[in-house]
This record gives structure tokens, sequence and C-alpha cells, in this order.
């Protein structure tokens, strides 16, 4: 059953249908993983990161387990997050991703001061910065995961022409993203 709901979402995801029975699928495996994970986050706040990332998984046509996986690795549910380099919130953005991604989302670059506390804006920036590496690498999830942790400078200059290494932070994320795509 697992497999078949799997399969559904991923149809839903990739035909962009908007039915009520594909997105009552997603919003559902969603909820689990955030409500199982949200920690001392109140029902509210897990409840808005439930509906965010719904959204923009349909928006972006990317996994919404993909998504999580990112969010558990980089920040642990915790909204409020901050890394000793800067990097903020859920998605764990940096000011400079800001500023790479504002003409794109129509926001300006001092926005980025709203990564801290607009956990909605820190969803859509980290997935829209997400899908920018996806399309950059081609489809290659390692490297648009490695050049979301390291940068995709970094990653253009040592993988240019080969694999990334299977461990590391694409190895974390993919393995969270393996068992919560088997819920």
């Amino acid at each position: 059953m697992r497999t078949k709901n799997k399969s559904i979402i991923l149809l839903c995801l990739a035909l962009g249908w908007l039915s009520s029975a594909c997105t009552t699928a997603s919003r559902a495996k969603i909820a689990t993983v955030v409500h199982q994970e949200r920690g001392s986050l109140s029902y509210e706040t897990g409840e808005e990161i439930v509906a965010s990332i719904q959204e923009l998984a349909q928006e972006y046509q990317l996994d919404p387990m993909l998504i999580l996986a990112i969010i558990k690795t980089e920040s642990s549910f915790n909204p409020r997050a901050l890394s000793h380099r800067g990097a903020m919130g859920l998605m764990q953005v940096k000011s400079i991703v800001v500023r790479d991604v504002a003409v794109d989302l129509g926001i300006l670059p001092k926005d980025s001061q709203r990564l801290k506390s607009d956990l909605k804006f820190n969803l859509r920036v980290g997935v829209h910065y997400l899908s920018k590496l996806l399309e950059q690498y081609h489809g290659d999830l390692r490297k648009a995961l490695m050049a979301y942790n390291a940068g995709p400078t970094t990653v253009s200059r040592l993988y240019k022409n080969r694999p990334v290494p299977v461990g590391g932070y694409q190895g974390r994320v993919l393995k969270a993203y393996r068992v919560y795509s088997s819920i």
C-alpha cells in the first residue's frame, strides 16, 4: 500500500494534477512527517509548514518528501535555527541565496532578514533555490544537494565531470528522503 501511495503522489506531481484526491494523499503524507518531527512546535506552526510544503511541491513539481528531508537535515524542523555560517530557518538559507533568487521571486535582496522570522518566506526561497540547482545540474539530485549545502561554485569546480561522493550531506538528505518516502 505504501508503494501504491507513493506512486500515486509521484504520478500526480508529474502530471501536474491538482485533484482533491492527489492533494489529500500528498497532504496526509506531509502532515504525518511534519507532526512526527515537529518537536516543540505548536500544532498551528506544524500546519503552516504542511500547507506551505504542499503548495511549493506542487508549484515547483518537487516531491514534498525531498523538501522535508532537506528540512530534517538542515534544521531538524526548527524554524529559528541559525548556523555558525549565517544560514537561517527551516531550510537554512543564507542571505547570499536571497540575493541570487531575488529577481526570480520578485523580492528585494535586503529581504534576507525575513529568513529568520517568516517560515513561508524561508521555505519559498529554499525550495526555489533547490529547483534552480536541479535545473543547473540537469536533474542530478546528488550534485544539486551538494550545491545546496556547499555552494554551486564548489560543486562545479570540483565535480564538473565526475559524480559527487555518495555520503556526506547529500547522503544524509537522501537517507531521510528514503525514510519519509516509505511512510
